[in-house]
């Protein structure tokens, strides 16, 4: 699971840079916002499913650092 959620992780960040750069710097190609735009919108379901599946195995197994 922290091999998916590295790859989620991996793949989000250079899709929100671009994003960023894209709204503050200079205006890009179409593609490349849309492109990623498609990197983000198949990241990010697989990040979010990896970090809430963490957090309900650590609380299943009781860990106190998350408040179980």
């Amino acid at each position: 699971m922290k091999k998916a959620r590295s790859i989620s992780f991996c793949a989000l960040v250079p899709a929100l840079l671009v994003m960023a750069v894209n709204m503050m710097e200079i205006p890009l190609p179409d593609w490349t916002v849309r492109s990623a735009g498609v990197v983000m919108l198949l990241a990010l379901p697989g990040a979010a499913y990896c970090a809430v599946r963490g957090l309900w195995s650590n609380r299943a197994r009781g860990n106190a650092e998350y408040g179980a």
